[in-house]
């Protein structure tokens, strides 16, 4: 009787070539193969048949159609999905390098390392809430490491907040119960506060390298080894009521910062075009203390979603144009800034940092753009060289005149 493997290469030949098994789960198995049309690796899971019921089968397609309704540089991608042979199957990206839980058990992460896999794991939840998932079975396993970057997948128990088209109903245990928010184990309702408490719990256990003791009130915890940057949000993220979370996975990343964002008043936003917005909170922060203390140095924004992988080069260029003109303030040269940039691979926040202070300026600024509501949305970082978030604050506008922003 041919094997799994033998089955899924004679279905998915000749666009695929199924090559080895790579991990095995409760729902499916995850072969690595390989894309003979762009000639890149892949990796395919495929459902167990011996748990294929109407159910199931629908939960692991609509797990492929969660990730491919994601598009975030911090979700697996999903690149096809169909139904052979009696196997239905999804391809994603391979993502090379190891899990966040093999990570941990080699030591605990730094302060720096733990605020920049809460933000980049927040930011990839801040898009699934908006799309109306919530992942529900956020725990180390399921957080993969490669190239500096965290990478979310396994939405196969994942949770619509749109009721027509959920699967499970309200007492039904799903999930890792160490992982689990209260309410979840409990059987009550899901909401995107419930993914935010796993994500405390995910970080506690990555700086400090033991699991949170699960259901205690932050209040009477053991926060040893928790550095004092990360306490606050956690103990707010770690909250038995879920009211009392964050409210939202953008509020919780900026929290991981240690400094609030600034608020552009009305007036400000209806006045101003998107490239002065993109350097607002900068300029006002810098403008007096940078002409006494030394150059400012601005990197390339990372375009995350966008059509026009080249914004955030543009925004970026721009934005050090505007502080060169500030009288008194001196830029190192983009071009040098640019290079240096692309030439390491230290995490964003500790290269900002790093590369500010390799270049003699006490001031690094980077950014992200995203698309939001039919605009964009620019979050910015200003940090100083010793490592020290000076600013965060999030500036939003139209891209109805993106050639003059650009400009």
């Amino acid at each position: 009787m041919p094997s799994l493997l033998d089955r899924l290469q004679k279905a998915l030949a000749p666009d695929y070539m199924v090559e080895r098994t790579i991990a095995s789960g409760g729902m499916g198995t995850v072969f690595l193969g390989r894309d003979q049309r762009l000639d890149r690796p892949v990796a395919i899971k495929t459902l167990r048949q011996e748990i294929s019921t109407a159910v199931t089968l629908q939960r692991f397609m609509q797990e492929a159609q969660h990730l491919a309704r994601l598009n975030h540089p911090n979700i697996v991608r999903v690149h096809d999905a169909g139904e052979a042979d009696d196997l239905v199957y999804y391809v994603m990206d391979y993502v090379e390098g190891e899990t966040l839980d093999a990570r941990i058990q080699r030591s605990p992460l730094s302060l720096t390392e733990t605020q920049e896999l809460g933000r980049e794991l927040l930011s990839a939840l801040a898009l699934a809430h908006r799309s109306g998932i919530v992942h529900r079975d956020i725990k180390p396993s399921n957080i993969f490491l490669s190239d500096g970057r965290s990478m979310l997948a396994d939405f196969g128990i994942a949770h619509t907040l749109d009721k027509s088209t959920a699967l499970t109903q309200t007492g039904q245990l799903i999930g890792t119960p160490a992982y689990m928010a209260p309410e979840q184990f409990a059987g009550g309702t899901i909401t995107p506060r419930t993914d935010l408490y796993a994500v405390g719990l995910v970080l506690f256990e990555a700086c400090t390298g033991r699991r949170w003791d699960q259901f205690s009130e932050p209040e009477n915890g053991d926060w040893a080894g928790v550095p004092a940057t990360l306490r606050g949000a956690l103990t707010r993220a770690l909250q038995l009521d879920p009211a009392e979370r964050w409210p939202d996975a953008d509020s919780f990343a900026r929290a991981l910062t240690g400094v609030r964002p600034r608020a552009l008043t009305p007036a400000a936003l209806a006045l101003l075009p998107l490239a002065a917005l993109s350097i607002w909170g900068i300029s006002h922060v810098l403008s007096s203390e940078t002409r006494s203390a030394g150059d400012v140095a601005v990197f390339p924004f990372e375009a995350v979603g966008l059509a026009d992988s080249t914004l955030g080069d543009h925004l970026s260029r721009l934005t050090a144009s505007y502080l060169e003109a500030s009288p008194g303030m001196s830029v190192v040269p983009i071009r040098t800034s640019f290079q240096d940039w692309r030439a390491s691979s230290l995490p964003p926040a500790a290269r900002v940092a790093r590369l500010s202070g390799d270049r003699g300026a006490k001031y690094g600024v980077w950014g992200v753009v995203r698309p939001s509501r039919g605009g964009l949305e620019i979050q910015l970082y200003c940090i100083e060289a010793s490592g020290r978030n000076r600013l965060e604050t999030i500036v939003r506008g139209d891209t109805a005149d993106r050639m003059g922003v650009a400009d």
